[in-house]
């Protein structure tokens, strides 16, 4: 968890993106039981939304997305 979250808000674009891709996969093959790491990747996950980047910001809410559709 500690790596998405320095990765998350590097200074290169394509590391950020390379990182909220990954993290994308997982969280659609993890669903819900990510919950317990939320703590810890939150609010990177959140500044990413809204990151200057569109490319970035479109998969981080991708897989946000991902995380609140599944009941």
């Amino acid at each position: 968890m500690t790596l998405f979250v320095k990765l998350g808000i590097d200074v290169d674009r394509r590391v950020r993106y390379a990182t909220h891709s990954c993290h994308f996969i997982i969280v659609t093959k993890v669903k819900k039981k990510i919950a317990p790491y939320l703590k810890e990747i939150i609010a990177v996950w959140i500044i990413s939304l809204f990151d200057q980047s569109k490319d970035v910001a479109k998969m981080a809410n991708d897989a946000f997305q991902v995380n609140l559709c599944n009941n």
